[in-house]
């Protein structure tokens, strides 16, 4: 498996989304437009390990009504060269990493003012 869309996918009774991806280190693209992660509460190593995957679609995410564990979510994208984040609407305030190559982004949030901002970039 090297592409998957999965835009618009009915994601209405998830709660648990941590690992879902993990270790699919063949996969490249992930498109994951208007996924609807209302009652998601973990995405904690959503992506972990898919070492490979440089696309990934992450527009109109909408995610206001529970916190989300979000840590280690990105941990181990080494290829990750696209990230589209557009309309972002998540309920967190804890810093979010992004792996870029050999670099990761520290991203922070601020649920309140529906702000991102990107606070360094560093490598490991």
């Amino acid at each position: 498996l090297k592409e998957l869309n999965l835009s618009n996918f009915n994601t209405n009774n998830v709660t648990d989304m941590s690992h879902m991806f993990s270790r699919c280190k063949s996969l490249k693209e992930l498109n994951l437009n208007n996924f609807n992660i209302n009652n998601v509460t973990n995405m904690g190593g959503m992506f972990y390990l898919c070492s490979l995957l440089n696309e990934l679609n992450f527009d109109n995410f909408n995610a206001i009504n529970n916190e989300i564990n979000m840590s280690y979510i990105f941990y181990g994208c080494s290829s990750l060269k696209y990230l589209s984040v557009n309309n972002l609407n998540i309920n967190t305030n804890e810093p979010i990493e992004v792996a870029v190559g050999t670099k990761y982004i520290e991203i922070s949030v601020n649920k309140d003012e529906m702000t991102y901002e990107i606070k360094r970039v560093f490598e490991k």
